[in-house]
């Protein structure tokens, strides 16, 4: 026990920089946790994006007939939906691509969109491209 004030004083002065120096061996960490949580989200905000123009872009082009030109309407609606959900494909390389698989009465359209992602601070791995592809059955066959 310290019974002198001066010795509880010197104690006391001598353990100021404890929080500085803790919150300086711990900012780091929270600095990256916090990017780590701006990154990721904005890679699956960007993701969902994709995966909803896929899904718009394939649907419009099933419901033409399979003899019509189908590939000009599905790349148009995934680049408006892409274009809607602020992806913008003037900065990133944005590719829609369709095909035909099966026979009548069974034919399919399989449609993929694949777009670059550019992360927000390229702090953390993150993947170069995020793609969608969808499969749907013509309507009118």
């Amino acid at each position: 026990m310290l019974d002198n004030p001066r010795s509880a004083r010197r104690l006391v002065r001598g353990r100021r920089g404890h929080s500085h120096i803790e919150f300086a061996l711990v900012l780091p960490l929270l600095l990256i946790f916090i990017y780590g949580i701006m990154e990721y989200g904005w890679m699956f905000f960007q993701r969902t994006a994709v995966q909803e123009a896929a899904r718009q872009g394939c649907r419009a082009g099933a419901t033409m007939a399979p003899d019509e030109d189908y590939d000009a309407v599905v790349e148009e609606r995934a680049l408006s939906a892409l274009e809607s959900l602020s992806v913008d494909c003037d900065r990133v390389d944005c590719d829609v691509t369709t095909d035909e698989e099966g026979e009548l009465p069974e034919l399919r359209l399989r449609c993929e969109v694949a777009v670059e992602y550019k992360p927000l601070l390229n702090v953390l791995p993150t993947p170069a491209t995020l793609g969608a592809g969808y499969l749907y059955y013509f309507e009118q066959q």
